[in-house]
């Protein structure tokens, strides 16, 4: 890695209250309600809602991954905004039907699927 680069990158730090005072809040935390998700803690309404603002005017045309997704709402959120998304994780349930038809959500298993300790240690928390 060139290390040399980082010194063009930039990171800015975000006000909470700004952001939970904010019109796109109000949109996620509606959301989040009415699909019963909104038991998270408030850093992940704060994260959700700083997602929905950079995404929300790009082109729907976009297909976006929600890599290591799991069935976490952000997906979802996207999805209802009109976006293609694909969610890719080693563990993953089997979709409910209200979400396959909802959204045309299908669990494919790829052939060079192997488990792992990883996996079956996720496996077992979600089973508890």
């Amino acid at each position: 890695m060139n290390y040399n680069n980082l010194s063009k990158s930039s990171f800015k730090f975000l006000d909470p209250e700004e952001i939970i005072n904010s019109p796109d809040f109000k949109i996620v935390e509606s959301f989040l309600k009415s699909t019963k998700r909104n038991q998270g803690g408030w850093h992940y309404i704060v994260d959700l809602t700083w997602i929905y603002s950079m995404v929300k005017d790009w082109p729907r045309s976009y297909q976006i991954i929600d890599a290591g997704g799991g069935t976490g709402p952000t997906q979802f959120m996207l999805a209802e905004l009109g976006f293609n998304v694909t969610n890719i994780d080693l563990t993953l349930n089997k979709p409910t039907q209200s979400i396959k038809q909802r959204y045309g959500t299908r669990l494919k298993t790829l052939p060079s699927y192997k488990s792992s300790d990883y996996v079956q240690h996720m496996e077992s928390r979600e089973n508890k």
